[in-house]
């Protein structure tokens, strides 16, 4: 049996197949979420603000970004999101903010954002087109 394994690179991640003959890297187009959940797009003011709250988004609390240099103890159990916008589709970031895990099985993120759950989102879809309205404006 083969498996894939993620790692990490400078920009992002790959994913290495483990095969017989060595590793090899796999080209793969990651699922996304291509419609925004709200029908529109979001607001890059308001998704930053949501991004450095404690009490709505908290990503500042596992994440660091060097733009951000107004929020102190930034933190690092998730990558730095500097350059993510350029790393990730819309629909792709859309999917991580829903369910991360579908990308990375092994993270802690929550899933921020719950349509069909009897659990209550984290943010409401209007905060998750906001955060990736500013997550895209980090190149």
């Amino acid at each position: 049996m083969s498996a894939a394994e993620c790692k990490r690179k400078t920009a992002g991640y790959y994913l290495e197949y483990m095969n017989p003959d060595g590793p090899a890297r796999l080209a793969f187009s990651l699922q996304s979420l291509p419609t925004p959940l709200t029908g529109k797009p979001g607001d890059i003011v308001r998704g930053r603000e949501v991004l450095i709250d404690r009490q709505r988004g908290d990503c500042l609390s596992c994440h660091k970004i060097s733009a951000v240099t107004t929020v102190a103890d930034q933190g690092g159990i998730g990558p730095a999101l500097d350059g993510i916008g350029s790393r990730y589709s819309e629909g792709q970031l859309r999917q991580i903010l829903v369910d991360a895990k579908v990308y990375f099985p092994d993270a802690i993120m929550p899933p921020y954002y719950k349509s069909d759950s009897s659990e209550p989102s984290i943010l409401n879809a209007a905060e998750v087109e906001d955060l990736i309205a500013y997550l895209k404006t980090l190149k």
